[in-house]
């Protein structure tokens, strides 16, 4: 489970970075109409890219899922200040599951130790 659960943070991490990064019209104008500098996107785009690529590498998939929560954290809250309730509401389900990941790997981690 927690493997399809890696996939589908890690797409999604990918998928909106890269939205991001290549400029894509519909991120732009969002961006735009909160006013947020689009450099600021390209950065974000980036950091999403790497946490997303970063959950496959044993060593950093648990700081990858801490970032990948992060950026999608950022994502939310500029969806909740554009007034989008709903999907707000929907784009928690990415943060929960990145959360998830991150505690999952924390609790593999400790098992390993022992």
């Amino acid at each position: 489970m927690r493997r399809i659960i890696s996939v589908i943070v890690a797409f999604l991490s990918i998928a909106a970075g890269v939205a991001k990064l290549m400029k894509v019209p519909q991120e732009t104008t969002f961006f735009d109409s909160l006013g947020i500098d689009l450099k600021f996107m390209l950065i974000l785009g980036i950091f999403q890219v790497v946490a997303g690529i970063f959950i496959f590498m044993p060593r950093a998939r648990r700081m990858a899922a801490i970032f990948t929560a992060i950026a999608f954290s950022f994502s939310t809250m500029m969806i909740f200040m554009t007034g989008q309730i709903g999907f707000g509401l929907f784009s928690i389900l990415p943060i929960v599951l990145a959360l998830y990941l991150a505690a999952s790997f924390h609790t593999e981690k400790r098992a390993e130790r022992t």
